[in-house]
């Protein structure tokens, strides 16, 4: 392949972290030999793999990072890395797995999740399955018995005691002393604690924030006030509680709000 010297060796384990509303870091494995004119990276909004002449997006002299800006808030991206040994010997591109930016934080949402595809959660809504049981399981699923047709989103017990939770988009106002949620909830769990994370994938972060008891399979609509709420998370989360006299234990939920509250 023209450009594409095989004494050049692949870029290793690509990966991406810090991933923000704008930027990420692209991070991979040394080599041996060390690639003498350090690497290039190149990402995109296109799934198609880069070749020899495609243009790099930026290159790194040394090191084994490359911190990139300007992207797109809550945008899919896919990135690869290629060593370059001389001026005209390169490796192949190495891709990481694909990433999607953070989103904005926002001030309203209104979501009965009847606009995606089951089991996918709506964009910018995340989940939370840690030290949970296999079977565990937090998606959206099309239902008869609903509040608004023809989804909600079911978190699932199977029998652990890990974390389960729906974690919503980053809020922008969420301390501001002025909001409340509204959410209607179902299930045979007897509770469910509403709280706060700082980041949508790390449930060592949760806080408490009120806990709330289900009336069983009849759907009920809860007001969780945060007039009282002055921690920084910008998140909240929605967690399921196990019912220890159930084998498996479950909560519906739908139609969710959150807003200022009316004067």
């Amino acid at each position: 392949f023209d450009g594409i010297t095989q004494g050049c060796p692949n870029a290793l384990g690509v990966t991406i972290s810090n991933i923000t509303e704008t930027t990420a870091t692209i991070s991979w494995q040394a080599t041996t030999p060390t690639p003498a004119l350090g690497s290039q990276y190149y990402y995109s909004t296109s799934s198609t793999s880069p070749n020899a002449s495609t243009e790099p997006t930026g290159a790194v002299a040394s090191g084994l990072t490359a911190n990139i800006s300007s992207l797109l808030p809550a945008t899919k991206y896919y990135a690869w890395v290629r060593n370059q040994c001389s001026a005209d010997q390169f490796s192949a591109w190495t891709a990481s797995e694909s990433f999607i930016t953070e989103c904005e934080g926002v001030e309203f949402i209104s979501e009965n999740f009847d606009l995606v595809s089951p089991p996918n959660l709506p964009l910018c809504w995340t989940k939370i399955l840690k030290n949970a049981n296999p079977f565990a399981v937090v998606s959206t699923y099309k239902a008869e018995y609903v509040v608004s047709p023809k989804n909600l989103v079911e978190l699932y017990d199977a029998g652990a005691d890990g974390d389960i939770m729906l974690v919503s988009p980053q809020i922008a106002n969420l301390n501001d002393g002025k909001s409340r949620v509204k959410v209607y909830l179902k299930g045979n769990a007897t509770q469910v604690i509403i709280g706060t994370v700082d980041k949508n994938n790390n449930a060592g972060t949760f806080t408490p924030y009120e806990t709330v008891s289900l009336t069983g399979l009849l759907w009920k609509q809860f007001t969780i006030d945060f007039k009282e709420y002055r921690r920084d998370d910008k998140y909240i989360a929605i967690k399921l509680v196990r019912n220890l006299s159930e084998d498996k234990t479950f909560v519906d939920i739908d139609n969710f709000l959150y807003e200022t509250t009316p004067l």
